[in-house]
């Protein structure tokens, strides 16, 4: 027996000639990624390759990130290129909350390496 997921609508477009309505089935796999590892942009597809950091090794003094391909996303270049432009423009209103969680994360860093620092002497 197949079970029926439950779907919401999340857009309708309609243009002239063709339109399109966007559902979420809400039960799709999700994968956190660290970073883009790898990216090769074709003409008509194009593939990125996402990573993990693993582990971190200090190498004399040197700290090496231990990165692994996780997930690979192949896409059509045109589809690439829309999802780029959304991502740019739609950071613009967002600088300000981005920047305030960076400070709060490095002064976070900050105090805690403060009180490590200060428990060693």
């Amino acid at each position: 027996m197949v079970e029926k997921t439950e779907k919401r609508l999340l857009a309708k477009v309609s243009g002239p000639n063709s339109g399109y309505n966007l559902y979420d089935n809400l039960d799709v796999p999700e994968a956190f990624v660290d970073g883009v590892g790898q990216m090769q942009v074709g003409g008509a597809v194009s593939k990125v390759r996402f990573f993990k950091n693993n582990s971190v090794n200090n190498v004399d003094g040197v700290n090496i990130e231990n990165r692994e391909i996780s997930f690979s996303l192949i896409i059509p270049t045109a589809a690439l290129l829309e999802w780029i432009g959304s991502i740019s423009s739609s950071m613009g209103p967002h600088v300000a909350a981005i920047e305030a969680a960076s400070t709060n994360t490095l002064n976070i860093l900050k105090r805690m390496t403060k009180d490590k620092q200060t428990d060693a002497k």
